[in-house]
């Protein structure tokens, strides 16, 4: 399961919440975070920046977790 909020953008800068759950080395975890990307006046990617955290197990997005 993965799933990104809306995008907040500011110029040729955005921050994308996401939620994934998978299975890595038959253990079932949880990871939500942040990606924090800078385009250049081409619109491809110039920095990103990734922010994260995980728990055991598969857990759902808690209503509310992302703007």
């Amino acid at each position: 399961m993965v799933e990104f909020a809306e995008p907040l953008v500011d110029g040729r800068r955005a921050a994308v919440p996401w939620w994934a759950s998978f299975t890595e080395n038959g253990q079932r975890l949880t990871i939500a975070g942040t990606s924090v990307i800078r385009f250049d006046s081409d619109g491809l990617v110039e920095d990103q920046w990734d922010s994260w955290n995980s728990v055991e197990g598969e857990r759902a997005p808690y209503e509310g977790w992302a703007p």
